[in-house]
């Protein structure tokens, strides 16, 4: 299998509400895109998001952090009309809560 397999049927997967299912087939595409630095950033956003929905701030945020890192221009990607994504929106959502949270420990 290869990396875009896994990671496809991850999305797949979390799109059905099968949320846990899904990260072990983001783990794997993470493993076949090593050395890859576009694939394994976009592998670790997607994980960064599923970690975010199980309420794994910690880890989600490491995720969105290497994705970050490995391709930095994830943060400027333009749909089909040109228009900006906001690809990081759920980074920042996760940092503000996982600032919050740290207040409150």
């Amino acid at each position: 299998a290869s990396g875009e397999i896994y990671q496809y049927r991850g999305r797949s997967k979390f799109l059905m509400s099968r949320a846990k299912e899904a990260l072990p087939d983001l783990d794997s595409a993470i493993t076949y895109f090593e050395g890859n630095n576009e694939a394994s950033a976009i592998a670790y956003y997607d994980r960064g998001v599923l970690k975010s929905k199980l309420k794994n701030l910690a880890e989600a945020e490491k995720d969105y952090f290497q994705a970050c890192f490995l391709m930095p221009e994830i943060a400027f990607q333009k749909n089909q009309e040109g228009k900006p994504v906001n690809l990081l929106a759920d980074l920042y959502s996760l940092l503000k809560i996982n600032q919050k949270t740290k207040v409150l420990d």
